[in-house]
């Protein structure tokens, strides 16, 4: 999750599942473990998820 926020230069885990939810495009997660519900995201696929938004400014 961490190297994921970092990729998408934001601060707060809530933004990132706000893009879960409100974003079909964005990567879902891979879940690891059964027992903690630890999460993980293939850095390939939100790399390409970046890529494909459209340019700021």
């Amino acid at each position: 999750m961490r190297e994921c926020m970092k990729l998408l230069s934001v601060s707060s885990r809530s933004t990132v599942y706000g893009y879960l939810k409100h974003n079909p495009d964005f990567p879902r997660p891979c879940s690891l473990s059964t027992g903690r519900c630890r999460v993980r995201f293939k850095a390939a696929e939100v790399v390409r998820f970046i890529e494909s938004l459209p340019p700021r400014g």
